[in-house]
Formats: C-alpha cells, sequence, structure tokens
C-alpha cells in the first residue's frame, strides 16, 4: 500500500481513507467516470470496489490490474431514515438471496472475474 504514497489516486467524492493524508486525491463523481479517467491515463491507480471495478472496466472496456486491497470491508446498502419501516423486507430479501446464491449470480453476471 504504501506504493501509493505520495502519488495521485483516483477515488470516488466523499469517501473516506484511513491514509488519504499520505497521497494525493483526485475526486470523481461516479465509478464510471473513475475508470474512464484510468482508460484515457488521466490517472494510473485507483481505489475502487473490485466488483464495481470489473463491472465498469468490462462496460468500458478498460484493461484493469487489481492491486493490493487497500480496504476491506462489508458490502453495505444505505436506506434513507424515511424508509426505515422498510428495513425489516429489505433485510429478509437480502438474507433470501444470499442464501439461494442469487446475490453471488448477479455479481458475477455483471462483473469480469477472469482478471
Amino acid at each position: 500500500m504504501s506504493s501509493i504514497y505520495g502519488e495521485t489516486v483516483g477515488m470516488i467524492a466523499g469517501y473516506v481513507y484511513f491514509d488519504s493524508d499520505k497521497f494525493v486525491r483526485m475526486d470523481f463523481q461516479a465509478e464510471s467516470n473513475l475508470i474512464l479517467a484510468l482508460g484515457m491515463k488521466r490517472i494510473d491507480v485507483i481505489i475502487m470496489e473490485e466488483a464495481a471495478a470489473r463491472y465498469w472496466s468490462s462496460m468500458h472496456n478498460v484493461k484493469i490490474a487489481l492491486g493490493p486491497i487497500h480496504t476491506a470491508g462489508q458490502m453495505a446498502l444505505r436506506v434513507h431514515n424515511r424508509h426505515k419501516d422498510k428495513l425489516p423486507a429489505i433485510n429478509r430479501a437480502i438474507a433470501e438471496l444470499k442464501q439461494t446464491g442469487q446475490i453471488d449470480r448477479i455479481l458475477n453476471k455483471y462483473s469480469d472475474f477472469s482478471l
């Protein structure tokens, strides 16, 4: 990870990283734009969630190479406070999709894991 220190690193605007004071941020508003910038060589290194990087690189025909994991975490879904009454139904649906393997099938369908 220290190999990116002192370098310009592309990332999604608003995301916070524990060591962002050690590299120069180049913020992008969307993951699609981040991959396009990488493909146009506006930037050499990005920090992006793997499935999203694989999806957008596939959509834009941008060849990528994965480096070391910068930050590990769980996938999360944010729900606006006005929809909190829907959380039990959402959680049940997610549990069912995980149990049936549907989430993995969706990720595999839209992500090129052959890298």
